[in-house]
């Protein structure tokens, strides 16, 4: 029989050993060394700090899914690796022998990169330990009666859901609290667009959170000296900074990269001895570089589940082919999220419900790992991803290259001394749309009374005029002293409508014409605007 090794009970090895399960493997002796029994699911950790979870919703028991997998739970963690003897020896000097070693211990933090963070601050990571500390925080936070300040320091998607989920938590208490976070001299949100960074930014503004850019060199029990030798006062530090890789990797003989980090292949093989295998942040994809992410630990579960077993039995391996950009929703503290995907992102509280969805699904799947139903719902919530998240960011991409802009109107200007007919289909206003009796169609929803004026003729146009000139995303194309046309640009979308104006000055007025370039129907965005122009011109 063979001998597999799980090395990290977290999110890729779970998934693995619920393939295993789903498979009934029989030929194999599987062996998970762990350090807990419970596996906190990062990807809710801020809802919980935020407080709209309770703790056990977001812990998984690995008793029962090691249990349905047919593999045994030695509780301790690999400190010595053998390599040519293929054995792993744990803290308590248990040994442990292997055939096929898999790697999944996931990635610590930079402790010892701040002077005096190791005894002073609160690490994010192991995670078990952030959970006991950040529940000591509020109490502490709960018992004073002056102001609390708790510090972040680290401005990646880690430091920024932490900031957001302390400030929620903070309106929920009854004292003074003040949350801070120590960028470390970068902007926010690395990796991230500068669109998601924006939000990001809006985000903290609003929660309260004071923003500090700043790189912190030293944590006492007090606060933190910056670099520039200034000092921010703390009551409590939160580290929520770069990953660091173990040293016992290093030590075995595996190939690292220079920060230490396990190299692998395109088949999550180490490359330098092909009986190991590893992912998660504890590895280097050599073929493809990817960013430390629980996105791609969890995407690389499934090709290591097969690779492994393929090693095992001596069948081709299949590669591992991570997306080159990944979708992530950033939790804001309250209930919404940012969706962020290359250079393009929105926030959107519908976000935080599909991510809640998706959370509570992954946690039921690896709760009943032979249940199939769950399978069918994490595949329904990708699909409902997929509609709610994939394809309004392609819309918003196809925007922001201009797709949606349309084409000028191919007749433009003015027809018999009259503004063009009001378009076949409603999506565009005019005030002179009963003039014309072959589009007595359109009266009913094209007609918009024209701009009446009191004031001298030229000069009722030179303020129409001026509003135009300085309408966000709007542009004068065409100016003469009776006649405009302008194009209206929206943000995001960049969608653009056509406008026209006409003076009238032995009626006193000014007529209008505004016509969307797309769509069938323009969801009365033509009226909005050409009302929101006649209220600031406030010609009367």
């Amino acid at each position: 029989m063979k001998r597999l090794l799980l090395a990290g009970g977290g999110q890729t090895h779970s998934l693995v050993l619920r393939d295993l399960a789903l498979r009934k493997c029989a030929e194999l002796d599987v062996v998970l060394i762990t350090p807990t029994l419970r596996l906190p699911y990062s990807g809710m950790l801020p809802g919980w700090m935020a407080g709209h979870y309770a703790l056990d919703e977001w812990l998984v028991d690995l008793a029962p899914l090691a249990k349905a997998a047919g593999a045994r739970v030695v509780l301790g963690s690999v400190q010595a690796l053998d390599l040519a003897s293929k054995q792993a020896t744990s803290e308590r000097g248990e040994v442990l022998q292997f055939d096929v070693l898999s790697i999944a211990t996931g990635a610590t933090i930079e402790v010892d990169a701040i002077a005096g963070a190791r005894e002073h601050a609160v690490a994010l990571r192991p995670l078990d330990t952030f959970i006991a500390n950040w529940q000591r925080i509020v109490d502490r936070a709960i018992s004073v009666r002056e102001v609390f300040r708790i510090t972040v320091v680290g401005g990646g998607a880690g430091g920024v859901e932490c900031a957001l989920a302390a400030a929620q938590r903070a309106r929920s208490l009854q004292g003074a609290v003040q949350i801070q976070l120590i960028t470390g001299g970068v902007p926010l949100l690395p990796g991230h667009g500068a669109r998601a960074r924006y939000l990001a930014i809006e985000a903290l503004r609003k929660s309260g959170v004071v923003l500090i850019d700043a790189i912190a060199a030293q944590i006492d029990a007090h606060g933190i000296v910056l670099a520039d030798g200034s000092y921010v006062s703390s009551e409590a530090t939160l580290l929520v900074t770069g990953a660091a890789a173990s040293e016992w990797p290093r030590r075995a003989g595996l190939a690292v990269d220079q920060r230490g980090f396990i190299e692998v292949n395109a088949y999550l093989q180490s490359t330098s001895h092909a009986f190991v295998f590893a992912a998660g942040d504890c590895v280097a994809l050599i073929d493809s570089p990817r960013p430390k992410s629980g996105v791609y630990a969890v995407r690389a579960a499934a090709p290591l589940a097969l690779n492994l077993l393929a090693a095992i039995r001596g069948q081709p391996l299949s590669r591992f082919k991570p997306h080159r950009r990944a979708l992530y929703l950033l939790s804001t503290g309250s209930k919404c999220a940012i969706a962020s995907w290359g250079s393009w992102a929105f926030c959107a509280p519908g976000l935080w419900r599909l991510k809640n969805q998706i959370d509570r699904g992954y946690i039921a799947k690896l709760r009943n790992p032979t249940n199939p139903k769950t399978t069918g719902a994490m595949r329904t919530l990708a699909v409902l991803a997929f509609i709610f998240i994939i394809v309004p960011l392609l819309v918003f991409a196809a925007g922001q290259f201009g797709l949606l802009m349309g084409r000028s109107p191919a007749e433009s200007g003015l027809r018999e001394g009259k503004l063009r007919p009001p378009s076949r289909t409603q999506n565009s206003v005019s005030s002179q749309a009963a003039q014309w009796p072959e589009t007595e169609y359109a009266v009913a929803y094209a007609t918009i009374e024209p701009f009446a004026f009191t004031q001298d003729s030229a000069l009722a146009m030179n303020r129409l005029r001026d509003v135009l000139a300085n309408w966000p995303g709007a542009r004068i194309v065409e100016n003469s002293p009776e006649y405009l046309s302008v194009q209206f640009e929206t943000r995001g979308l960049r969608f653009v409508d056509d406008a026209e104006f006409l003076l009238d000055p032995a009626a006193r007025v000014i007529h209008v014409r505004s016509a969307s370039r797309l769509g069938r129907k323009d969801f009365g965005a033509n009226r909005a605007r050409v009302e929101a122009v006649r209220k600031r011109a406030d010609l009367r």
